[in-house]
């Protein structure tokens, strides 16, 4: 009999509630597996059903390797968290702030946009929506990313001259910043960010299928949208994706663009328990894990981290628990990542629990995720001790 059985039933209710159609569930403790399942349809018309080794688009889960790639640099002594990006990236010397929505005749900044920055989510970089002119000329150039089939160099260069949203250093917004972390590891380590990320950390843990492409496709993950109370399959879903899924992209995005599966990315939440690997690697050293187990916000933690309850701060790359008052009731120093299409990453260094969700319906809900699905996954934690 499952060990998870309110998990279990959570996701059962979200398929009959049409938020997600099937998902994968691995859960790890003390480097142990403990749970392994798959669960409903990859494609409910044809009764396709889910399977453990599908490629899902992982979305923001693409920032946890961004974050460990980020700390190894620092480890290999390729940059220091206060250098300034321009050392690596010269454009952003000119960096200019948004003066009102929007403005077009922006002045320049004051404070000088570091590394601490990027990884803490405090540059002010926006994201791909419109609500003022820097988002919209950031969706703009991932447009033109697509279309001319730019280098992470090529389209953070252009990036550069996009106004941030505040003087960096100042407030915490989700944006682009660990896309540009990425175009700094490529100029820092001289190989693309996606090399990077094979040699330090996928081959290392043996995660064949994580790729910024699909490598397998007859293993490739349905994308749904609920649409009139109906889960409808999307074709060739590509927001913030490569437009080429099957082939290495020219532009391989640490905020969004990786491919992966439950099996792979379970290796690499289990590193940030203590650094090492399922099969024994050590990947990080003691002290960058627990940089990445530790509050990096302080006084500028916001009051919520987009759909997260208010006791999440947020470290370099991931969320990290620092209150454990409101629902659902977690860990202190419980921590990980979600993604657009619903999956999540959640990792417990005190129980040395790993877990890894896989989902794949676009504007998910993911605040049903961090709420309810939370709460079971503790709550069936606990019968287990």
């Amino acid at each position: 009999m499952s060990r998870f059985t309110k998990s279990e039933k959570c996701l059962e209710e979200f398929f009959d509630q049409k938020l997600f159609t099937g998902a994968v569930l691995n859960v790890y403790q003390n480097k142990k597996p403990i749970h392994h399942q798959a669960y409903g349809f990859n494609d409910p018309e044809t009764h396709e059903v889910m399977r453990n080794d599908l490629i899902f688009m992982a979305y923001s889960l693409t920032k946890v390797s961004t974050g460990v790639a980020a700390m190894i640099g620092l480890e290999q002594g390729l940059y220091q968290l206060d250098d300034p990006v321009a050392k690596y990236i010269p454009e952003f010397a000119n960096l200019t702030i948004l003066q009102d929505t929007w403005s077009e005749d922006n002045p320049p900044a004051k404070n000088v946009l570091t590394i601490r920055h990027l990884l803490t989510m405090t540059g002010g970089m926006s994201l791909v929506w419109n609500r003022n002119s820097a988002e919209k000329q950031t969706t703009k150039l991932v447009s033109q990313m697509n279309q001319n089939s730019w280098t992470l160099q090529e389209f953070i260069k252009h990036l550069a001259k996009v106004p941030v949203l505040f003087e960096p250093g100042t407030q915490w917004f989700y944006g682009m910043c660990l896309d540009v972390m990425g175009a700094v590891i490529e100029v820092a380590a001289g190989k693309t960010f996606a090399q990077f990320l094979e040699t330090e950390i996928f081959n290392k843990l043996d995660m064949p299928d994580t790729r910024f492409y699909i490598t397998d496709k007859s293993r490739e993950a349905n994308v749904f949208v609920n649409r009139a109370n109906t889960m409808r399959k999307v074709e060739n879903f590509s927001l913030l994706m490569p437009k080429e899924r099957y082939e290495q992209p020219n532009c391989a995005l640490g905020g969004s663009g990786l491919f992966t599966t439950g099996d792979d990315y379970i290796k690499l939440a289990n590193v940030l328990i203590d650094g090492v690997g399922l099969n024994g690697v050590r990947i990080l050293t003691p002290e960058s894990v627990k940089a990445l187990q530790t509050d990096q916000l302080k006084a500028l933690k916001p009051d919520q981290l987009l759909t997260f309850n208010g006791d999440y701060s947020y470290s370099f790359g991931m969320r990290v628990r620092i209150k454990n008052e409101t629902y659902p009731i977690t860990n202190i120093g419980e921590m990980g990542w979600d993604g657009f299409l619903g999956s999540t990453v959640l990792v417990d260094p005190e129980k040395k629990v790993a877990m890894v969700l896989m989902l794949s319906t676009a504007y998910s809900k993911n605040e049903a995720v961090q709420t309810k699905f939370y709460d079971a996954f503790y709550r069936d934690l606990a019968n287990m001790e």
